[in-house]
């Protein structure tokens, strides 16, 4: 049926330009983003209705995340419906007479977060049904890792040429750090570190022979230089950009984020029933050593920000406490799904100091906004499906490679939400969703 690839490229095309105006992290651009996947979304139930394609998996597959996934929008309705019982409406509403009082502070906010929400939903849903064909899926992952280097290549120019400007504009932060297209450096540096996992990937895939224990060790050296085909030429150019420009963003958590999905796609990839573990970690060291060659060189800067650790470490946590403080007041219902830059003025102390219009940390970001319940289901729905993805690395005998870098891209954006908010970005949330759909959809067996 030609309805699905030309699906299968919009929705690539939506994924390569969401981080083209910003990250697309600007209310037009998050609109626009939306609107595409929605309507990619209702072009995929329409041809699913004509029976233009089969479902690619039953929904006994799909229902462990999609039950927490839709309990978290059904949730963020609720606090903005006002149909709550008044006692859980928030405080704020008294000086309004309690005239629309609600759960959230403020609702259109709270219905901005819920449809970037389910964009991301969508995104991964449509990667889902789409990815289950192994070549399209592969396919999609090495564009990905096309434009993850196309982003890094003008960052680099940018860099290189010192220019102080993001396309047209001129730079009001970040001034003297890599961002490509993106105005935070963090952001962009998680962004690239999803692009460098996904085609360190697709090399371990293309030298799958080599890392394979059925291979002759005698004749791998020889077949590693023999088989470099330009698609892999293009893959390894790829990521000597994405490390270079990741180098220059300067951002630490940027890097360590980067680094352990790395480690985690070595590990992961060395225990799967096709790799030679020790074969598999000889290489893998030998990538690691790279990188540390690529730090010495170039890293300089990044070095330098890591001795100032702990200075901005500890304005962090002091942020973290008054927020965790905060979640205690309303720790079932939350303030309101997107609300932490409307409740923000009430967090602050005279200690704290500089601007936070986030707090630096998605997970008590969420918790502080949705409550805990329902921000423990939102996590627990990428839990599973990094789970899954886990499960199935270890167990198929081919296509493993999808699943093992949907875990690595799970910990990549983990661990930087651990201290930064990549993941509220729309350009970096999408990248993510596509990748973990297209994992999720090869996690299964085909038999199965």
């Amino acid at each position: 049926m030609r309805f699905q690839p030309i699906l299968f490229w919009l929705l690539m095309a939506l994924v390569a330009l969401a981080p083209l105006p910003l990250g697309a992290n600007r209310p037009w651009a998050l609109a626009l983003l939306s609107l595409a996947a929605g309507t990619l979304l209702m072009f995929w139930t329409l041809g699913s209705t004509l029976k233009a394609y089969n479902v690619a998996l039953p929904l006994s597959r799909v229902a462990p995340i999609a039950l927490p996934f839709f309990a978290v929008l059904a949730w963020g309705f609720a606090q903005m419906s006002g149909l709550t019982p008044a006692a859980w409406d928030h405080p704020i509403w008294d000086a309004a007479a309690n005239a629309g009082a609600a759960i959230t502070v403020n609702k259109y906010e709270t219905a901005t977060a819920l449809m970037r929400l389910l964009a991301y939903g969508a995104v991964f849903w449509l990667a889902l049904n789409l990815g289950r064909a192994p070549h399209r899926a592969y396919r999609a992952l090495y564009v990905f890792a096309l434009v993850s280097l196309a982003y890094a290549v003008y960052g680099l120019l940018v860099q290189f040429q010192g220019w102080r400007t993001i396309l047209w504009f001129d730079k009001w932060a970040y001034e003297t750090d890599l961002t490509s297209t993106f105005v935070n450096r963090n952001n962009y540096a998680t962004f690239a570190g999803l692009g460098l996992v996904v085609a360190v990937g697709l090399i371990f895939q293309e030298y799958r022979g080599v890392l394979s224990s059925r291979f002759d060790a005698r004749k791998s050296m020889l077949f590693i230089f023999d088989s470099v085909t330009p698609r892999l030429a293009i893959l390894l150019i790829a990521v000597t950009a994405l490390v270079s420009a990741i180098l220059l963003t300067h951002s630490r958590a940027g890097l360590i984020a980067a680094l352990s999905g790395l480690v985690v796609l070595c590990v992961t990839y060395a225990f799967t029933r096709i790799a030679n573990t020790k074969r598999t970690l000889i290489i893998s060291t030998v990538v690691a050593g790279l990188g540390v060659s690529f730090f010495m060189l170039s890293g300089e800067a990044v070095s330098n920000r890591m001795t100032q650790l702990d200075g901005s470490l500890g304005d962090r946590m002091h942020i973290y406490q008054l927020v965790a403080d905060k979640i205690a007041e309303r720790p079932w219902t939350g303030v309101g799904y997107g609300n932490f830059l409307d409740v923000s003025w009430t967090i602050r102390d005279e200690t704290l100091t500089g601007y936070w219009d986030k707090a630096h940390n998605s997970y008590l970001e969420t918790a502080l906004e949705l409550g805990i319940p329902a921000a423990a289901l939102l996590a627990l729905a990428i839990l599973i499906a990094a789970g899954v993805c886990l499960y199935g690395a270890v167990t198929r005998n081919r296509e493993e490679i999808f699943p093992v870098i949907g875990v690595a891209a799970t910990v990549t954006v983990g661990v930087h939400s651990l201290v930064d908010f990549s993941l509220q970005i729309p350009a970096v949330a999408v990248a993510f969703a596509l990748i973990l759909g297209i994992a999720y959809a090869q996690a299964w067996s085909s038999d199965r």
